[in-house]
């Protein structure tokens, strides 16, 4: 009985150091393709109240390098804009299948900001994880952009010929005796 206390903590860390080698036993990545820049679904950037338009995607490996079929791992939200909390994961615990890949879908809130979403291994250390990242835009932000475009274009004209009128005004007829002085030769001329 005296020794309980003891045996508690062998196993305890038996338990631990058991964990802690199953843990460097696997790694997470985020898969590429050549076919696809973006074939993790990593940084997306969609519309608020919407589901992201590509999957976002996890691969597990064993320490080989060959794929870990069958291994649980567990996707959280770990922020949101305020009020955006109205986010949906499709799959909070996904399986991984015969060539260790897993995927889940995204449908973001409707709070425009960014939304960070952590992707772990069931009962391993904090050392294994994912961070994947999606922003989402107001629904107008395209009508937006095209006013904004528009009316950046509208002040650049606008500054144009006030600009032009007011050199026309301060040198007039200097300023023409001037540039046909240096442009009566063709080299000058291209020059100036």
């Amino acid at each position: 009985m005296k020794y309980l206390p003891a045996y508690l903590l062998l196993i305890f860390l038996l338990v631990f150091r058991v964990q802690t080698i199953r843990a460097q036993e696997y790694q997470m990545s985020k898969p590429v393709s050549t076919d696809n820049s973006n074939y993790s679904g990593d940084n997306q950037s969609q519309q608020t109240g919407t589901i992201l338009k590509q999957p976002i995607r996890i691969k597990l490996t064993n320490k080989d390098g060959s794929p870990a079929p069958e291994v649980s791992i567990y996707v959280e939200c770990l922020s949101f804009p305020e009020k955006g909390d109205d986010y949906v994961i499709s799959d909070e615990i996904l399986l991984t299948d015969s060539l260790g890949m897993a995927s889940f879908s995204l449908k973001l809130g409707n709070e425009p900001g960014e939304y960070t979403v952590i992707v772990r291994i069931k009962d391993y250390p904090s050392k294994q994880f994912l961070i994947y990242r999606f922003t989402a835009k107001e629904r107008n932000w395209v009508f937006m952009l095209i006013i904004g475009l528009l009316g950046g274009l509208g002040l650049f004209l606008l500054g144009m010929h006030m600009m032009s009128e007011g050199m026309q005004k301060s040198a007039g007829d200097r300023m023409r005796s001037i540039l046909s002085g240096l442009t009566k030769n063709r080299f000058m001329g291209l020059g100036v």
